[in-house]
């Protein structure tokens, strides 16, 4: 067996030294809780929910009422036409849904305004986590033309500036999130390999928009395959990325760190779960999905299964979403797809799961 010498420079040294790569630290195997969590029901007639940044909830019923709760008073209600075609987006405090039918768009009536509506090109809508930006894919104008073999457009609502388009040099880009003027987007490219089929494959990006750049994102392993991306609460990237074959995948939850201006490297940590989506609860803990099963971990290795009444939606994955799709936390309140609802008793209970 051969043994790899590293280089290593020290910062006051005037050479190099060599020492040989260090022994791989083994991780312990996770520990799975036999005795699952179990979620709350809806209630009759509504048919989704999610939590905002106030305490409050987001509720559409089938009737058609999209309602703000706060704790203990229904605070503001707005109708909904054809209500089983919509989806609900927390924004900050506020919230508002994206409904697939066409119809007329009734964005937030004023800048106090708790509730809106989006329809049609506009039900791609992203709001930001902390409730200042909402952004779309394309150019807010209908009219305008691109050069779509060479760019995209996204469209931009900042408070006091109005809604604005922003142009980059990536064909076919796609908004994942938003948050103040940076975006993410995902992709797809081409390489052309010599006497071999071309590889088509996904890529993230993160794009200035007032500044007209991409961010460079340096990643640990560049081979893992995106599976979510976000920009957490304190504006940092957060992502799960695949590594190994499509059949046994690997998971990582990912934190983007900014160790210079405009350069964004990519910390890993291994998942024992192989998650789609996952979204913090607070330091030590997350909820986390993939197809019809849901976990909340502790410590990155104890797992302890989510249960709740029927079944979840098992829907295929295709291609990158935005982390926080199917499940959110605010505080120790948890929405998975909408439907089942958690609440975590505080990390320090010894009780806490």
């Amino acid at each position: 067996m051969r043994t790899v010498i590293r280089p290593v420079c020290l910062a006051l040294a005037v050479g190099c030294a060599s020492r040989p790569p260090p022994a791989p630290v083994a991780r312990p195997a996770p520990v799975l809780r036999t005795a699952p969590i179990s979620a709350s029901p809806r209630r009759p007639g509504v048919l989704q929910l999610v939590p905002l940044a106030n305490g409050g909830t987001l509720t559409l019923t089938a009737e058609g009422a999209l309602t703000r709760e706060l704790p203990g008073v229904a605070d503001a209600t707005l109708q909904v036409e054809r209500p089983e075609g919509c989806a609900l987006h927390p924004w900050g405090r506020r919230g508002f849904a994206t409904c697939e039918s066409e119809g007329g768009e009734a964005f937030f009536p004023g800048e106090a305004s708790a509730l809106g509506v989006f329809r049609g090109a506009m039900a791609r809508v992203v709001g930001s986590r902390d409730g200042r930006t909402l952004a779309r894919s394309g150019a807010c104008e209908a009219d305008r033309r691109l050069d779509l073999a060479r760019e995209s457009a996204g469209c931009r609502w900042d408070q006091g500036a109005g809604w604005r388009t922003w142009l980059m040099d990536r064909p076919r880009a796609q908004l994942l999130d938003v948050h103040g003027q940076r975006a993410l987007l995902r992709w797809t490219e081409r390489t052309e390999l010599p006497e071999r089929p071309a590889i088509t494959h996904e890529v993230v990006g993160l794009y200035d928009i007032d500044r007209g750049h991409w961010i460079p994102l340096v990643a640990d392993d560049p081979t893992a395959r995106w599976i979510c991306a976000a920009f957490g609460d304190d504006g940092k990237l957060r992502a799960v990325m695949h590594t190994g074959t499509e059949a046994a995948p690997r998971a990582l939850r990912v934190v983007g760190e900014e160790p210079a201006p405009d350069v964004i490297r990519l910390q890993n940590r291994p998942l024992p779960f192989v998650a789609e989506d996952y979204a913090e609860v607070d330091e030590v803990r997350a909820v986390m999905v993939r197809r019809g099963e849901a976990v909340l971990m502790r410590d990155a290795s104890h797992l302890t299964p989510v249960q709740g009444e029927g079944a979840l939606d098992a829907r295929p994955w295709r291609h990158a979403t935005r982390c926080g799709s199917r499940v959110r936390c605010e505080g120790s309140r948890c929405v998975i797809d909408g439907v089942w609802e958690l609440s975590l008793p505080p990390p320090r209970d010894p009780l806490a799961s």
